[in-house]
């Protein structure tokens, strides 16, 4: 009787974690489906690119069937599964198809800059393009924090879009946090340090007065973090600001937009900077570049 009561509970007990252990696989299931990925239009998110794909393969979906891709369709694909996709799913497609990748800082095309050249992939539209020019490979906005991000919420560009201030406060703000690139951003708060006519700040401030301060600038710094592109960068684009960013690969996503493309930051200076700004207000700019309509319509132009 003993033994067959210690049988009983060695199994009950075993039935227990087994439950437990899928009611927690079942958890992270539901928090992964349960994610909003819906696009943030009219704003650039990953998401709204993600949302003209046909076929998905990133962290919550991998079942793209290969013989369902037709010719010319979209496939997004996360920036970090690229060597899953390359090695498992590229082999198996047989009809040209349009590429997008997006939502990772892992910067492209990189180790699989081979694929351009393969007649399968018509065009390959890419967030955070690195170092590389190909007639194939165009380089597309990082934009706003997707919508299931805290951050991401839109209520707090869109409000901050209405109080746009008129009159700029400061001429020139920094708060870049050093956790995402430490090397690259340091040496932007080192240079501006002694210089009076930057505001710099090295702490988190909540979202919505974070906007405020860029709304309050005439020029915002924007280092690249954990990608070459950076959201600061294109929320101070939103917000009546003139980004200022180091030239790279992915200035061509920057074209005909108010933003400052430097080689180092020891050439901003605050006479630079107020000539620089008088020149700019004079000119005039795409603004449709700034907006998910236009891109979603250039990619889908190579359908």
């Amino acid at each position: 009787m003993k033994l067959l009561l210690s049988v009983n509970s060695y199994v009950s007990r075993q039935n227990m974690l087994f439950i437990s252990l899928l009611f927690c696989f079942v958890s992270l299931f539901s928090i992964a489906e349960s994610k909003d990925r819906r696009p943030t239009l009219p704003f650039i998110t990953g998401d709204a690119f993600r949302s003209i794909a046909d076929h998905i393969f990133d962290v919550e979906i991998q079942d793209i069937n290969p013989d369902n891709v037709k010719e010319r369709d979209v496939i997004f694909v996360s920036s970090n599964r690229l060597r899953e996709f390359f090695g498992i799913v590229h082999p198996k497609i047989h009809s040209r198809y349009i590429l997008i990748t997006h939502n990772s800082d892992t910067g492209v095309p990189g180790e699989f800059s081979s694929f351009l050249n393969d007649e399968k992939i018509l065009v390959w539209f890419g967030q955070n393009v690195t170092n590389y020019v190909h007639e194939k490979l165009i380089p597309i906005p990082i934009g706003l924090t997707n919508r299931y991000n805290s951050l991401g919420d839109p209520v707090h560009i869109e409000s901050a879009m209405k109080r746009i201030a008129r009159k700029k406060k400061y001429l020139l703000y920094l708060n870049a946090p050093l956790h995402t690139n430490r090397n690259v951003r340091e040496k932007a708060y080192k240079y501006f340090e002694d210089k009076n006519f930057c505001v710099k700040v090295r702490r988190r401030v909540p979202v919505d007065r974070f906007f405020d301060h860029i709304s309050r600038s005439k020029f915002v710094v924007s280092p690249r973090g954990n990608g070459l592109d950076c959201h600061r960068t294109w929320e101070a684009l939103y917000l009546g600001a003139i980004p200022i960013v180091i030239k790279s690969s992915m200035d061509s996503a920057f074209e005909d937009l108010p933003v400052l493309t430097i080689s180092s930051w020891e050439e901003v200076t605050e006479a630079y900077l107020l000539e620089q700004y008088s020149n700019m207000k004079k000119k005039k700019y795409m603004f449709d570049k700034l907006y998910a309509k236009y891109w979603l319509d250039l990619i889908k132009s190579y359908k």
